[in-house]
């Protein structure tokens, strides 16, 4: 990432970089499904973002990277509910999320008042 890039950006990247990081080191049993959804989802989430400024419905597009950001919440809450993930490292990723969400709220609702 560069500096200049925008925050919502910079946030979206930083979380997706750990969450996948994290995702590497996940028990075996859980690589194939949970791991494989959650890279899946980053992936759509930071496809989108990067495209919400071309896209014609801004507030739509802001719509479904919150939809995705919402997923990757739950799925990061399973972690911490299934025992792979510890109390800390969910607070991190919750931290980085809501971030994330705080600014997608305010973006769209920014449009809402044009």
């Amino acid at each position: 990432m560069k500096s200049q890039d925008p925050p919502i950006y910079r946030a979206s990247y930083e979380l997706s970089l750990a969450i996948l990081r994290y995702a590497q080191d996940l028990p075996e049993k859980y690589q194939k499904s949970f791991a494989l959804i959650l890279e899946n989802k980053l992936i759509e989430m930071q496809d989108l973002i990067y495209r919400i400024n071309e896209s014609e419905n801004k507030s739509e597009a802001i719509y479904q990277v919150l939809g995705k950001a919402y997923f990757i919440r739950m799925a990061i809450r399973l972690f911490l509910d299934l025992r792979i993930m510890k109390t800390e490292t969910n607070m991190i990723f919750n931290l980085k999320i809501e971030d994330l969400i705080s600014q997608l709220s305010s973006w769209r609702k920014s449009l809402k008042e044009l």
